[in-house]
C-alpha cells in the first residue's frame, strides 16, 4: 500500500469515525469511533490506525468543542489504532471484542488521568483514586459499547476494510488538472 493510500485511507475513516461520533455524543461514551479507529489499525496497519485515531477528535471536537483535553483524546484513539495492529488482519471476534474492552478501559484511565492533571486539587496519589472511581461507570460504557459494535458489525467492517486497501488504483491530480498520474 503507498503512502498516499495509507494518508488517504487513515484520514477517510478517522473522519468518518468523527462524524459517527457527534450523533452518539447523547449516549456518553458509546459511540462507533473507537470501533473504527480499532478496525482501521487491525486491518490496515499501525500506521492507519494511529492517523485515524488522531483525526477523530480534531474533527469531532470542532462541533463538540475543541480543549486542552483534545491531545488527550488523539494520544487515546491514535494508541488505539496503533496497538489494534497487533491483532493481525483477519481479527476473529473474540479477540477484537476482548481488545475493544481493553482499550476502552485503558483510554478511560488516560481521560481520568487528564482530569485529575487539569482539575483535581492537591495533586496528589490519594485524590487520583476518587477521580478514577468516577469514571468506572463511562468507562465501562465505553468498553462495553466498543465490545458490541466490534462483536456486531466488527468482521463486515474489516472486509470493507480490507477491500479498500486492495484496491490499487489512487489517483492523483497535479496543478495541471490535463496532467492526471495513475499509481
Amino acid at each position: 500500500m503507498s503512502r498516499l493510500h495509507r494518508v488517504a485511507l487513515g484520514a477517510t475513516i478517522g473522519t468518518l469515525a468523527a462524524l459517527s461520533r457527534i450523533p452518539f455524543a447523547v449516549i456518553p461514551n458509546v459511540q462507533p469511533a473507537s470501533a473504527l479507529v480499532i478496525l482501521a489499525g487491525a486491518v490496515l496497519g499501525w500506521r492507519v490506525g494511529l492517523l485515524a485515531g488522531v483525526v477523530v477528535p480534531l474533527v469531532s471536537n470542532a462541533v463538540l468543542g475543541h480543549g486542552p483535553w483534545t491531545l488527550f483524546q488523539a494520544i487515546g484513539w491514535g494508541g488505539m489504532g496503533a496497538l489494534a495492529a497487533l491483532l493481525g488482519d483477519r481479527p476473529r471476534r473474540w479477540p477484537l471484542a476482548a481488545f475493544g474492552i481493553v482499550a476502552g478501559l485503558a483510554y478511560g484511565v488516560l481521560m481520568d488521568a487528564w482530569v485529575w492533571l487539569a482539575g483535581v486539587r492537591p495533586l496528589a496519589w490519594r485524590t487520583l483514586l476518587p477521580v478514577l472511581a468516577r469514571g468506572v461507570p463511562m468507562n465501562l460504557a465505553h468498553a462495553g459499547g466498543n465490545a458490541l459494535i466490534l462483536w456486531i458489525v466488527g468482521p463486515r467492517l474489516a472486509t470493507l476494510f480490507r477491500r479498500a486497501r486492495n484496491r490499487r488504483r489512487v489517483v492523483a491530480f497535479d496543478a495541471d488538472p490535463d496532467d492526471v498520474e495513475v499509481s
